[in-house]
């Protein structure tokens, strides 16, 4: 009961606190405020919430980002801290998409004006080919970054292989010609559930080079999912004897151990 406490105070207070003060007024009318202001404040409540859960983001190899040009980033999926950590980093204003589930999420559906997102029906073919050609127009007429998640869902298995990367999702910034940046981020499975605590958690994100736009989008898709598999792999053994340091409780050992030490 105590944790719980614990969490209202240092996490939804200040959340609800910013809800009422900028993200409701910036949504009902984002056009009145920059993308560099809105881009900003989202970043602030990230790493505040962050900061509250003691999450330590490793950054490596971002490139450095031409702030005239718009660029598409894709990372893998493995949890709804994903996007927290990457609005904590990202130094672009940028968009993103979100399952239409969420919009019955009153904090959801506001930060989604704010940043003028796009939501996706699944099972819906004609909506989401809507919704892509939205994002291909944005970036068309570069707008703003888009952050997209080419596995569709969260991956939910920690010791087995990226789900596939989706072609179609490739199909925007190919006919507009848009700088792919892949990204591939670990650990933050294990922030969110109650049962896992630690003193501190670790979080690792890391840019692949920018990809060059050549061959079909199927083509693309399988070159990226590639690279960030095997980079995937490499931090999950790493993550994995990071853990010393963090004094994880069982279910966290449980979750991150490898399959081979349920043998020994």
């Amino acid at each position: 009961m105590f944790k719980y406490i614990i969490w209202v105070v240092k996490i939804c207070i200040p959340v609800l606190w910013d809800l009422f003060t900028w993200m409701w007024p910036y949504g009902r009318r984002p056009d009145r405020y920059s993308q560099e202001k809105r881009r900003l404040k989202g970043q602030k409540l990230a790493k505040r919430v962050l900061k509250s859960f003691k999450v330590d983001v490793e950054v490596r190899n971002m490139p450095i980002f031409n702030r005239d040009e718009v660029y598409y980033f894709v990372s893998n999926h493995t949890s709804v801290m994903d996007l927290v950590v990457l609005f904590s980093i990202l130094p672009l204003p940028i968009s993103f998409i979100s399952k239409d589930e969420n919009r019955k999420i009153p904090f959801v559906r506001t930060l989604m004006k704010v940043y003028k997102g796009l939501y996706i029906e699944r099972n819906n073919l004609h909506q989401e080919i809507k919704v892509m050609q939205e994002m291909r127009d944005s970036l068309a007429k570069k707008e703003v970054s888009w952050l997209i998640f080419p596995e569709g869902t969260r991956n939910k298995d920690y010791h087995g292989s990226l789900l596939d990367y989706k072609a179609g999702a490739f199909k925007a910034p190919l006919s507009t010609q848009t700088s792919i940046a892949p990204i591939v981020q670990w650990g933050n499975q294990v922030i969110m559930p109650l049962k896992n605590r630690a003193r501190r958690y670790k979080v690792i994100v890391e840019f692949l080079p920018l990809v060059k736009l050549e061959g079909t989008t199927q083509e693309i898709a399988n070159e990226i999912y590639k690279v960030s598999n095997k980079t995937m792999m490499k931090l999950r053994e790493e993550y994995f004897a990071l853990q010393s340091a963090y004094k994880p409780n069982k279910h966290v050992r449980k979750l991150i151990a490898l399959p081979t030490d349920e043998t020994n």
